[in-house]
């Protein structure tokens, strides 16, 4: 018979622990998915399914270099069987990617209670950077949230637009001071 030790055994149970916790998560979303009468959501394919280190590390190096968007259009284009909504793992937990135009204006609609997003956002690590916003917020937090932000999209609001001038200036000195063709492109596309 195999003698096995106290750590032994403790990896073991944390193992089935973490296996049961991931196995019984999965079901409740499959099925709280049906009930919704969602179809199935496809999952990205990783290299890490469970920490998703790959993706974060990927993000990572895109925002570093201004090419988070081309990496972001890369991630939609690589989606499996062309998905336009699909999930990835990170850190455990899964977070939905979509640019399927009737989920976004469900979402800004007025049906964002239906996607529960606070459940998913709303961790310890983000707690100390965003507590009550407006992409944290279900339910009358996020009426009130909204309400708030309403006045941001007013034109009165963009009337003056000498606050972008250190964004233009920035921008304008990238030009090439020849006059010469240059791709604007991978301009526009820096964050």
């Amino acid at each position: 018979m195999i003698e096995l030790g106290a750590m032994q055994l403790l990896a073991i149970f944390l193992a089935l622990f973490v296996g049961a916790k991931f196995t019984l998560g999965r079901a409740q979303e499959s099925a709280a998915e049906q009930a919704a009468g969602c179809g199935h959501l496809p999952r990205y394919p990783q290299k890490d399914p469970l920490l998703g280190l790959d993706l974060i590390l990927a993000q990572i190096k895109a925002v570093r270099t201004h090419r988070f968007l081309e990496w972001l259009e890369q991630l939609y284009w690589s989606a499996p069987n062309g998905a336009k909504t699909f999930s990835v793992s990170v850190m455990g937990s899964r977070q939905i990617y979509t640019i399927d135009p009737t989920n976004i204006k469900a979402l800004l609609s007025g049906q964002w209670s239906q996607f529960l997003i606070a459940p998913l956002r709303r961790t310890p690590a983000i707690l100390p950077f965003a507590d009550q916003g407006i992409s944290l917020a279900d339910g009358k937090e996020w009426e009130e949230a909204q309400a708030l932000s309403k006045s941001f999209f007013f034109r009165d609001n963009y009337a003056n637009t000498e606050r972008l001038k250190p964004f233009t200036d920035t921008f304008l000195e990238l030009l090439p001071k020849d006059g010469a063709t240059f791709d604007i492109y991978p301009l526009v596309q820096r964050w």
